[in-house]
């Protein structure tokens, strides 16, 4: 009895060690997914301002529609207090309603680098705008990029150290 105890309570150790590093490496991946989800979205507003020619505010309207939650709701309330027009200058909109979105994904300076996007957007003409897009584009594509190398080196080493050291626990305890 005493021997299926520890065989079951070193087969749940190693599970929640191993379970612990499955976990962070997933996280991971979690950050290039949010990283993919904010390129596709800045595209179609470039999409949107290079074909339609429409302000920004109607921009952010029509894009909120082609893209899921957080960014819709976020694109929805920016349209929404352009709108209403009440003396803020865009760059507070902007920052304003990122601060819905979860931050914890992102290092401080991918949310820079996202913030700092706010800055110049919609002072612009359409030419401008779309060319402060492409370069915003280039940049974090090279970031998602970087992070895409960073998850396949540490997504490996997340779940070996989750093994090892429940295998480490294992033989420490029985």
């Amino acid at each position: 009895m005493a021997v299926n105890l520890r065989l079951l309570g070193s087969l749940l150790i190693l599970m929640g060690c191993t379970g612990t590093g499955w976990q962070h490496s997933e996280a991971l991946g979690e950050r290039v997914r949010s990283m993919e989800e904010i390129s596709t979205v800045i595209w179609k507003i470039r999409g949107e301002i290079r074909v339609a020619g429409i302000p920004l505010g109607h921009v952010f309207l029509q894009v909120s529609d082609q893209v899921d939650k957080p960014w819709a709701d976020v694109l929805r309330n920016l349209s929404r207090r352009m709108e209403a027009q009440e003396g803020e200058r865009f760059q507070e909109l902007w920052a304003a309603e990122l601060d819905a979105l979860p931050r914890e994904q992102y290092r401080r300076e991918d949310w820079t680098c996202l913030l700092g996007l706010g800055r110049n957007l919609g002072y612009l003409d359409l030419d401008m705008q779309v060319e402060l897009l492409d370069g915003f584009l280039a940049e974090w594509g090279r970031r998602t990029e970087e992070c895409r190398r960073e998850k396949q080196e540490k997504q490996k080493v997340c779940r070996c150290l989750g093994l090892a050291a429940g295998a480490f626990l294992v033989l420490l305890l029985v």
